[in-house]
């Protein structure tokens, strides 16, 4: 593994420095490992600091409507939202628990749709209750339970 400067707009860096060993991280998960001739699953975990896990699940950062990585309620409802927070949940409601949390399967989507093309270049714009504030390809789909 190599550092990274965990930067807002680290993501372009990021892609350079992970890509060559990234698909080989995502077999390693998928088809485990060989120990004493018995195949043995991987569990992928990832850390580091906030800017760093948000540039490799491609998500916006602490400054967009869902601030979390994890959790899918939204941080600043609004009258634009007021569907999605009625379904998601509101952050400002601290006594709740999340409602919803982020799922594998969303960020291996969101890696398919943004490895296909640019944001710019997508046919439709995917709304905020698409892309969940993942607007740049994740670069690794652990569970985010392991992350």
């Amino acid at each position: 593994m190599e550092t990274y400067p965990s930067i807002k707009e680290g993501h372009a860096d990021l892609c350079h420095i992970i890509w060559p060993w990234a698909a080989d991280l995502g077999d390693l998960r998928t088809g485990g490992v060989t120990f004493n001739v018995r195949c043995r699953d991987v569990w992928l975990f990832v850390h580091g600091d906030f800017m760093f896990l948000s540039n490799v699940m491609g998500h916006l950062g602490p400054t967009c409507h869902m601030s979390s990585l994890w959790c899918l309620e939204f941080h600043v409802p609004s009258v634009d939202r007021k569907n999605e927070t009625s379904i998601f949940g509101s952050m400002l409601r601290s006594e709740e628990p999340p409602r919803h949390l982020r799922s594998r399967t969303h960020l291996v989507d969101m890696a398919a749709t943004y490895a296909k093309e640019r944001k710019s270049l997508l046919p439709l714009t995917l709304t905020l209750r698409e892309h969940f504030s993942l607007e740049r390809r994740p670069l690794l789909t652990p569970h985010p339970n392991k992350i």
